[in-house]
């Protein structure tokens, strides 16, 4: 117990220094970073629901158009990485922070802004990193990276933000190229498939392509899993004799429910 809450702990600072500022948080920035360390104890409290997301999404609204009512005219709206709040909520798939920041003139004047990898808000939406973490990194391995991730999938799964960021980019005028993020995803991600390399590269919607490769290295980890614990089970009963071992049939029966279970078709035999 004492360990969870150290890692949990570790991995909400985690969340706050990932979101290259240090503002505290009753200002702009303050408020994304806020709502985003939020979402993670949420979702590793008890995985978080339609409610529960709606309730924390208002609030962080709220404070959001307290921050800008306070917000200097001359503050600074560019982080440690070049970019601006939109950059940063557009990158979170904050929708409903992207929706009040483009009502404020300030904000909506930086719409198309370029931050240090020259990429804008709407492309940050197409990456949709939160949510297709596994298309750019399908061996990722530290916890301070993946544990975030499967921890407010839920969320991105459920509530389609980056959809909704994308239309609202959209709506406000936003440049809705997608070359230069498939330039950087290409050159930052560790993806080695040359074939999803290449559906990558042709893309004509970027973020469901995506998306689906995401899946599918989801999936496969998922399967690759199963096959283990099928294995395993096969090991187990050989350790049985007599009437306690389970018949090949009743043996089957159980690999097939632990396949269906996780939504497959269990495996031919």
């Amino acid at each position: 117990m004492a360990l969870r809450y150290v890692l949990s702990s570790l991995l909400a600072l985690l969340l706050l220094a990932q979101s290259g500022f240090s503002q505290s948080s009753d200002d702009v920035f303050g408020v994304i970073s806020k709502f985003s360390g939020d979402l993670y104890t949420l979702g590793e409290w008890n995985g978080g629901s339609e409610a529960e997301w709606t309730q924390l999404e208002q609030s962080s609204a709220d404070k959001l158009k307290l921050a800008l009512a306070g917000m200097d005219q001359d503050a600074d709206l560019l982080n440690a990485k070049g970019r601006t709040p939109l950059h940063q909520a557009s990158a979170l798939g904050f929708g409903h922070l992207v929706e009040v920041m483009l009502q404020d003139d300030r904000l909506l004047a930086l719409l198309d802004t370029q931050d240090q990898d020259g990429l804008t808000a709407f492309e940050h939406a197409l990456l949709a990193m939160k949510e297709n973490l596994l298309a750019c990194h399908p061996r990722a391995e530290n916890p301070f990276v993946l544990v975030p991730y499967y921890v407010t999938l839920p969320y991105y799964e459920v509530r389609q933000p980056y959809t909704k960021v994308q239309a609202l980019l959209q709506s406000a005028g936003a440049k809705a190229g997608s070359e230069t993020a498939k330039e950087v995803w290409a050159a930052r991600c560790t993806q080695d498939d040359e074939d999803a390399r290449a559906q990558v590269s042709d893309a004509v919607n970027l973020y469901a392509t995506l998306k689906e490769i995401s899946q599918n290295e989801r999936d496969a980890a998922l399967l690759a899993e199963l096959e283990k614990q099928a294995d395993l089970y096969r090991e187990l009963i050989q350790t049985l004799s007599g009437a306690s071992r389970p018949s090949a049939e009743e043996v089957k029966l159980f690999i097939d429910q632990l396949y269906r279970d996780k939504g497959f078709e269990p495996p031919d035999e």
